[in-house]
């Protein structure tokens, strides 16, 4: 499939079709006479909004274990919206907020999963349900967050107190009462997070690296050790990233700090040891 634009992700079913999100909606692709083309497409989740910025809106999906998708809207410059399902539900803000939904596979019964986040680029579930992601940092509030994402939690990010991200009002790091900490700060730029062998592996555009981190227990929820598996020049810019079925991890590369598409791209393959492989996250912590 082409012509689209401001593409942000991609997720794979397990019948071949795909959902494709862009800045301003998300799509199911289908093939249906196994030609490797798809003649299939249809909206599942609609933005409507003035803002036009290729990367501050929807971005991040990934299929929770109950069935239904999460998807992550960014900041969007604090423009006012209305997110439409294709059933017809619809969540509108007057702007300021962000955060990540939920639907349906088929497009139903969108509502607000979570919220308080600046550009959250990626988002993962792990077998067990538990849901992560990455989040980018407002201009004078590094570091970037690996967030903990769970139904009704708030990570104190608002638009609309300033870029900065130093309004009283607002926090970065769980500061105010109703806020939740993050779980680690992450390396400038992170753009993919996925759950393999017993870690979150992450993309660090801007530091130009891929970090793993180890995941360990913290009260209901975790702190993580980060360990730098693969470190890069300037021109080495990871973006997305997928698990190989040999356990190997597939990444991008964008190589140049330029935004335009340039024509650099690479794509690279990590392998690693059957041990690494074979390793397991730490299992969730029931919850009184």
């Amino acid at each position: 499939a082409d012509g689209f634009r401001h593409a942000m992700n991609v997720l794979a079913r397990d019948d071949g079709a795909v959902y494709l999100v862009t800045r301003h909606n998300v799509v199911l692709l289908r093939d249906s006479d196994g030609d490797g083309v798809a003649d299939k497409q249809e909206e599942l989740l609609r933005l409507e909004t003035k803002d036009d910025y290729p990367h501050n809106a929807l971005g991040g999906i990934a299929l929770n274990t109950d069935g239904t998708l999460i998807v992550s809207l960014g900041e969007n410059h604090g423009e006012a919206y209305k997110l439409i399902a294709a059933d017809g539900s619809r969540i509108e803000s007057g702007g300021g907020e962000d955060g990540f939904y939920s639907i349906t596979q088929d497009g139903k019964n969108l509502h607000r999963f979570a919220r308080g986040v600046w550009n959250p680029f990626s988002v993962c579930v792990l077998n067990d349900g538990r849901i992560f992601a990455v989040d980018n940092d407002p201009d004078a509030s590094p570091p970037c967050r690996l967030l903990h994402v769970v139904p009704g939690g708030d990570y104190g990010y608002l638009y609309q107190y300033g870029r900065a991200g130093t309004h009283p009002l607002q926090c970065w790091n769980g500061e105010l009462p109703g806020t939740l900490p993050y779980v680690c700060g992450v390396g400038e730029a992170p753009t993919a997070i996925v759950p393999h062998a017993g870690g979150l592996w992450i993309t660090s555009w801007g530091d130009h690296r891929i970090e793993r981190y180890e995941l360990v227990p913290r009260g209901a929820s975790y702190t993580a050790k980060r360990e730098v598996i693969v470190q890069g020049d300037s021109h080495f810019r990871p973006t997305g990233m997928a698990v190989a079925p040999d356990g190997s991890l597939y990444f991008a590369d964008w190589v140049l700090k330029d935004y335009p598409v340039h024509g650099h791209g690479r794509i690279w393959r990590l392998r690693l040891p059957e041990s690494v492989v074979q390793a397991t996250f730490p299992k969730a912590k029931p919850i009184d």
